[in-house]
C-alpha cells in the first residue's frame, strides 16, 4: 500500500489545498450551507482557519487535506488557547489517537471563545 502511495506522489507531485479566507468561506459555504459565519481568521501560516458559527458553539478547524479542503468540529471547552511572547495567539485543538498529535494554530489576534457576534456576515454573505 505504502508503494502505491508513493508512486502516486511521485507521479502527479505533492498538491496541499490553498487555506484562505476565500476558499474557507467557499468550502464552508459548501459544506455547512445552513450556517453563517460569526468569525473566521487564517493561520499564520496559511494552512488552516479557525471559525465560529453564530447557529452553534462549536468551533471550526479548515485544513488542507492533499488537494482537498476538510473541515473537523470541536467543543470550546476542548481547546487551549495562549498568547506567546511574539504576539502570536496559540490555539491547540485535541486529535483523535496516538497517530495524530494535537494540531497546533498559530493567529495574528486572539481568536473570540466566548460568544458569537450576531451582527458578523456569514457564509452565504
Amino acid at each position: 500500500m505504502l508503494l502505491v502511495v508513493l508512486f502516486i506522489r511521485a507521479v502527479s507531485g505533492h498538491r496541499q489545498a490553498a487555506v484562505t479566507e476565500n476558499s474557507a468561506r467557499g468550502f464552508l459555504s459548501l459544506h455547512e450551507p445552513h450556517l453563517h459565519i460569526a468569525s473566521l481568521q487564517i493561520d499564520r501560516n496559511e494552512k488552516t482557519a479557525v471559525v465560529s458559527w453564530q447557529e452553534t458553539d462549536d468551533i471550526g478547524l479548515v485544513r488542507s487535506f492533499g488537494d482537498k479542503l476538510v473541515l473537523q468540529t470541536f467543543s470550546r471547552s476542548d481547546l487551549i488557547q495562549k498568547s506567546e511572547a511574539d504576539g502570536d495567539y496559540n490555539i491547540q485543538f485535541p486529535r483523535q489517537g496516538f497517530a495524530h498529535p494535537p494540531a497546533a494554530v498559530k493567529l495574528l489576534t486572539p481568536f473570540d471563545f466566548q460568544a458569537n457576534n450576531p451582527s458578523s456576515e456569514g457564509a452565504m454573505g
